[in-house]
């Protein structure tokens, strides 16, 4: 039964080195929701992808700024909201 578990594992292991996966160290005990960032290699690393940009229904991304705008937002050349009070 070990001489089977063996042989698995360095057939396993001449299989990954064919298909080069990369081998990657511990990662840390983080929760990231969209993912951790990857290195080089392709291994994840202890920093967390940003949340995506969700798009709005006329297909401009959210204004992002804190500031309030009496008048509203100044608009960039495609018509959308840019962080400048018009």
């Amino acid at each position: 039964m070990k001489v089977l578990i063996i042989a698995a594992c360095l057939i396993g292991a001449i299989y990954a080195a064919n298909l080069q996966i990369p081998v990657c160290g511990p990662v840390c005990m983080i929760y990231c929701p969209y993912g951790n960032v990857l290195d080089s290699k392709g291994c994840p690393t202890c920093s967390c992808n940003p949340a995506p940009l969700e798009k709005r229904e006329d297909g401009c991304p959210p204004v992002l700024c804190k500031m309030y705008c009496f008048n509203g937002w100044k608009k960039n050349d495609e018509g959308c909201d840019i962080c400048e009070c018009a």
